[in-house]
């Protein structure tokens, strides 16, 4: 498996601009450690976009009211919850609130709510698991032998509700940073958590949102199980991007 491993890193490493050269590595993590995770959600008619992040159900034809977990500087467990209504341009546009949770932009009569959890909340249990997996995968990937200072470990869940690890590697070819050592510590790492365990190694991608998908699949499900279209989304997004030049011309 070793040498598939670096050959395939070898294959998919790309230089980024003022960067080391750098690749994806995805673990489909066993069947163990996803059952270790306990789903939570607000109801049947909410679908997790961003695991242990993001919620959302429709409420009309262009709202959706969307719940997300809050982000707290220097805070591990979560202590609130954020609800409001966004548009589907909103929550799932190319700068929708679907990349990045922890910094969602609520606008004026979106109706944002905050909402304070209990320690012993259903909901801080659930977010609290998917944090002390990725801490115990970045652990384990560091003590198969990573280099110093590696990347910490992305979890989330797959809509087959499998649980993957996902870890943005860079290569400097320096030191113990090179290609033999991380396709040994990503070979060790894989092989440690079972036959169930899967690794993939890809090149990085160049649009953010493609690498969102990457880390976060349940959004990929997320369109059909809201009901949404692509296409009209997208043009709704086309269309107030041109307005906002008109108005105020091209920033670049």
């Amino acid at each position: 498996m070793y040498e598939l491993v670096r050959s395939r890193i070898a294959e998919s490493m790309v230089a980024e601009t003022w960067s080391v050269p750098r690749f994806d590595a995805v673990i489909r993590l066993p069947d163990h450690l996803a059952a270790s995770v306990p789903v939570w959600s607000l109801g049947p008619s909410y679908t997790e976009i961003n695991t242990a992040w993001l919620w959302a159900r429709r409420s009309g034809p262009d709202r959706f009211h969307v719940v997300a977990r809050a982000y707290e500087r220097g805070r591990r467990a979560p202590r609130f919850l954020h609800a409001g209504y966004l548009t589907a341009v909103e929550l799932m546009g190319k700068h929708g609130a679907w990349i990045r949770p922890t910094s969602i932009v609520w606008k004026p009569g979106s109706g944002i709510i905050e909402h304070a959890l209990r320690p012993d909340d259903p909901a801080v249990a659930a977010m609290s698991a998917i944090d002390r997996l990725a801490d115990r995968v970045s652990a384990d990937y560091e003590n198969a032998g990573a280099p110093r200072f590696p990347p910490r470990a992305q979890v989330a869940r797959c809509p087959d509700g499998s649980l993957q690890a996902a870890f943005h590697i860079g290569v400097s070819g320096y030191g113990d940073n090179d290609v033999d050592t991380v396709a040994a510590a990503l070979t060790t790492l894989t092989l440690g958590y079972g036959p169930t365990a899967r690794l993939r190694v890809l090149p990085p991608c160049a649009r953010i949102g493609d690498y969102q998908l990457r880390l976060q699949p349940l959004a990929s499900a997320a369109w059909a199980a809201l009901g949404l279209d692509r296409a009209a989304t997208r043009a709704a997004e086309a269309a107030q991007e041109q307005a906002w030049r008109a108005r105020f011309g091209d920033p670049f």
